[in-house]
């Protein structure tokens, strides 16, 4: 009896060491995943915890280089947290989206050989990682604003107003206010009468009536004529 009271015993402490063995080895197992997880948050999945954000460069002083346009962004971790492109925009609104050129030490690199001539205006990338500068780290320096209006105003204002104006209106106003007025202006005329002009009217006028006095006469001598012989013959 003594013995079985024994082996029951032994066989009770057997179970519980072997549940107990069962229970350590699933908490090590769980906090070993948890502090893998850990470690891959702070550390090498570091980027995860970066929210996304748009950045502008720095374009101030830079190198004077008139071939291309170059900007880099560096203290990067690796060429993973590179902004695969940025957007470049020129002074009068030229636009160019810039992809990753070259990744080296912790440095993207974008070049283009877009708008020379022209100043920038600014660059923006957007990233999610963290890193120390985004610069413009050369390009040309003798840009210089194009100035299409300066050019083209006064060569044709001064050329066509003082040739037309001086030319129509000295030349028509003189030409043809002198020849009209003294045409137009009346000749006078005599309002009195000769004396001869007078003394003429009047004596044709005496010699009508004495001609028809004289045709009065000679009717009438004729038609007394006649009435006598009438009168002698019957």
């Amino acid at each position: 009896m003594s013995g079985l009271r024994l082996l029951n015993a032994s066989g009770t402490d057997s179970s519980v060491a072997v549940g107990f063995t069962r229970r350590t080895i699933a908490l090590l197992v769980a906090a070993a995943v948890g502090l893998a997880t850990f470690v891959f948050l702070i550390g090498g999945g570091g980027t995860v915890a970066h929210a996304q954000t748009t950045i502008t460069a720095t374009i101030g002083d830079h190198e004077c280089n008139e071939e291309e346009w170059h900007f880099l962004i560096n203290g990067l971790a690796s060429e993973e947290d590179a902004p695969a492109s940025i957007t470049v925009t020129w002074v009068g609104g030229a636009t160019e989206v810039v992809d990753l050129t070259d990744f080296t030490g912790g440095v993207a690199h974008y070049f283009t050989t877009s708008n020379l001539g022209i100043p920038v205006q600014s660059a923006t990338a957007d990233i999610d990682a963290e890193f120390n500068n985004f610069v413009l780290s050369h390009g040309p320096c003798d840009t210089s604003t194009p100035s299409p209006t300066p050019s083209e105003t006064p060569s044709e204002t001064p050329s066509e107003t003082p040739s037309e104006t001086p030319s129509e209106t000295p030349s028509k106003t003189p030409s043809e206010t002198p020849s009209e007025t003294p045409s137009k202006t009346p000749v006078p005329v005599p309002t009195a009468v000769p004396a001869g002009a007078a003394g003429a009217g009047t004596g044709s006028a005496a010699s009508v009536l004495g001609l028809m006095l004289v045709a009065g006469g000679v009717v009438a001598g004729t038609a007394l004529i006649a009435r006598r012989r009438f009168l002698h013959d019957s």
